[in-house]
């Protein structure tokens, strides 16, 4: 392993607040073909049915999770790691906090929906134990991709 791509040991995950919304911001314009607006990631923190984290390394922001929590299940929003600190866990990071979260408050499932053509998220929620339930055809109004509906019990 390269060692530009080592893994992110000194790796923290923590509740996302308003002074993050800056460097989350920037991680989402540079992986989102259609970013959220800072003003949607602030709605996202006031809302009741809403958790949100972050991963920080050394003091950086380099990732983040959005998630709800809905009934018995969670629904994931986003899950987005900056392209410079991909490949060293920390998407799996942010998965496995979600679900210890999810399984303190009784959820029983989670589910998301990703881009078909997006094959590296695919394979980090195949290796998180997701499976694809269903397809939405043509889901995504910029180029007409389908989203894969994935699935995994808590």
């Amino acid at each position: 392993m390269d060692s530009d791509k080592a893994p992110a040991a000194d790796l923290t995950i923590r509740v996302m607040t308003q002074n993050d919304l800056e460097n989350v911001s920037a991680i989402e314009r540079e992986a989102s073909p259609i970013p959220w607006s800072k003003d949607t990631f602030i709605s996202e923190l006031n809302a009741a049915m809403s958790r949100n984290l972050v991963a920080v390394l050394n003091g950086t922001i380099v990732g983040y999770i959005g998630f709800w929590i809905v009934a018995d299940e969670v629904q994931i929003q986003n899950v987005i790691v900056d392209k410079e600190y991909r490949g060293r866990g920390i998407a799996s990071r942010l998965l496995n906090s979600m679900v210890e979260i999810a399984r303190s408050k009784g959820m029983l499932n989670a589910t998301l929906e990703v881009r078909s053509a997006n094959k590296s998220a695919i394979s980090l929620y195949v290796k998180n134990g997701f499976v694809v339930k269903g397809v939405r055809r043509k889901y995504y109004d910029n180029d007409g991709d389908d989203a894969l509906i994935m699935w995994t019990d808590l």
